[in-house]
């Protein structure tokens, strides 16, 4: 190689043009004779693939199959809850047929939690490369006439590829198969619906942000698709514990952000070397951008940006004795009405905090988190108020917007001597309702 380069700067400083062209010809004989070995080299590459794989034609040829179910959309459940996006329509699942009468009676004698290594899924990364070695997407594997189902926790996404692997003991080699579902043209439709805290001063050491979608979006790669930012637009870095396994709620329309808590956490060495994520008396901007894609690849219908400026840290606990509750009036539908005395965290405001009746039963209604997340109303949607003594629960884990419990501060040295002589903490506190 040395030789021919040499040969190539001599000959280029000649003005001999018959060199020339014999250096040209020279080139691109090597071109040629070059692309003939690669594709040889890549037939040579495709045959052992197609020898050597185990792919679909194969194994269905032993009467096993693997293959995606669609649930018939009408058995869509409802979500009453207005505070939750609409429920997502039926996930797919994967599910094998025609299994071998050995390998149907080992299934039938396993409990469901031994049935999780027989039936894997992997998402097929862009380059086409399948890692089986790797953890498989979360979801469920059940056995259920005679199959094997795969119930995913999130929905799959249309248009990308997931390759689904059986292995069993009584098989002679692993049967994988390569599905996908397929996009759908469509109109942009999906949206932000809200996005918690609703307020627009938020404290400094902010824990936790809550985005609500009207219907399922892509997961996976959320974090590229948001940005947090100063207000001269300012991108800042790394603000937000980027998790592998992204925290979705079961419907895939809400989406939890943790700020990264070790920049938030007084003493650390994240916030000592980099400062906090917010300063107080910044303004700030969330943008959810319009390029994110819905369920079926389809881009979100418009973007959206939360403007907000920072208040000091807010360090005290959610303290119940100083809330104020309007009981309604008996024999009506009247809501029950908590006005608290800050902001609470949107989601477990609404699961953690709950009314039991005269004679202990659990209260069913709708609730709303309104004002800001200051206010929580309980409407019943069975029967109407009964005069009576009511007990308010209060979960201990219920939070605000920065992580102070109900049981615990955020902000708390497991070596503290004042902690360690605390008494072990309560599941509930409760406060007592009267309606007449």
């Amino acid at each position: 190689m040395k030789n021919y380069d040499s040969e190539r700067r001599t000959t280029l400083k000649n003005d001999d043009a018959e060199r020339r062209a014999t250096l040209i010809y020279r080139d691109a004989a090597s071109y040629h004779t070059g692309i003939l070995k690669v594709k040889t080299m890549w037939l040579f590459f495709c045959w052992l693939l197609f020898c050597n794989e185990p792919h679909q034609s194969e194994q269905e040829s032993e009467g096993i199959r693997i293959q995606l179910e669609v649930p018939d959309k009408t058995e869509k459940k409802e979500v009453p809850d207005k505070n939750r996006a609409a429920a997502a329509d039926p996930v797919p699942i994967i599910r094998t047929s025609k299994l071998p009468d050995g390998l149907l009676a080992d299934l039938k004698e396993k409990e469901e939690s031994q049935l999780q290594s027989f039936l894997k899924v992997i998402v097929v990364q862009e380059n086409g490369v399948v890692d089986f070695k790797g953890a498989g997407i979360l979801g469920r594997v059940s056995f259920q006439d005679d199959r094997l189902l795969f119930r995913p926790k999130y929905p799959l996404v249309a248009g990308m590829q997931y390759e689904a692997e059986l292995n069993h003991p009584t098989m002679k080699s692993a049967l994988r198969v390569r599905l996908s579902l397929p996009k759908v043209n469509r109109l942009p439709n999906a949206r932000v619906q809200a996005i918690y805290p609703s307020g627009d001063h938020l404290p400094q050491n902010l824990l936790r942000i809550y985005i609500l979608f009207s219907e399922p979006v892509e997961q996976g790669d959320a974090y590229r698709h948001i940005e947090l930012s100063k207000a001269d637009g300012k991108k800042l870095d790394y603000p937000f514990l980027e998790l592998a396994e992204e925290l979705w709620d079961p419907t895939g329309t809400r989406l939890t952000l943790l700020l990264d808590p070790a920049r938030i956490k007084q003493g650390l060495v994240p916030r000592e070397e980099d400062g906090p994520i917010l300063e107080k008396g910044g303004h700030y901007q969330l943008v959810i951008r319009p390029d994110w894609p819905d369920a079926h690849g389809t881009p979100l219908a418009q973007g959206r940006i939360k403007k907000f400026q920072v208040i000091e840290d807010d360090t005290r606990q959610p303290s119940p004795q100083e809330w104020k509750i309007q009981g309604p009036p008996a024999a009506s539908r009247s809501p029950l009405t908590i006005e608290f005395s800050e902001p609470l965290d949107y989601a477990l405001g609404l699961r953690c905090i709950y009314v039991l009746g005269p004679n202990g039963e659990r209260i069913d209604g709708e609730v709303v988190l309104s004002e800001q997340e200051r206010r929580w109303t309980l409407t019943p949607t069975r029967s109407s108020w009964v005069a009576g003594k009511y007990e308010l629960r209060i979960q201990s884990i219920l939070e605000d917007a920065c992580g102070n419990s109900v049981g615990r501060p955020f902000e708390v040295h497991l070596n503290d001597p004042v902690l360690k002589s605390q008494e072990p903490e309560v599941p509930f506190v409760s406060r007592r309702i009267e309606i007449r």
